[in-house]
């Protein structure tokens, strides 16, 4: 087990306050049982600065089996007023977007190499109704 490492949020660890902390059960996973192996994959999503300081929020998932079952989300303040921009960021996940019935110039844009496909064995189609998620 390592924590992970602060250097991105140029905060000061003596000045860490702890805020919040959520946990979920991820549909479809398997229920835990005492004894099971299980991998956690953390990373840091957000550094904002905020009036209080700067706001880090850090998602992790449990994973067991090789399947996600259970997610969590910790978040915390560094104590004192930051004007320091330059490592701030935030992932942020869009719902599904559907566009409905494709045309042939809509196919073309998605044949392009830089666009990547979810399922490389189902191609877009004229007529179809692909959703797309966005993560920026």
């Amino acid at each position: 087990m390592r924590a992970i490492s602060p250097q991105p949020t140029d905060g000061d660890l003596l000045n860490l306050i702890h805020l919040s902390n959520d946990f979920c059960m991820l549909d479809g996973g398997s229920n835990l049982r005492v004894g099971d192996a299980v991998k956690i994959e953390a990373k840091i999503a957000s550094v904002t600065n905020t009036n209080s300081g700067k706001a880090v929020k850090v998602t992790g998932t449990t994973i067991h089996g090789g399947e996600p079952v259970a997610g969590a989300t910790s978040a915390f303040p560094y104590r004192g007023r930051s004007t320091v921009y330059e490592n701030t960021f935030e992932i942020v996940r869009e719902s599904g977007n559907m566009v409905e019935y494709l045309i042939d110039t809509s196919i073309n844009v998605l044949l392009k190499e830089w666009f990547e496909l979810h399922d490389q064995s189902k191609p877009p189609a004229t007529g179809t109704s692909p959703t797309f998620c966005l993560k920026s």
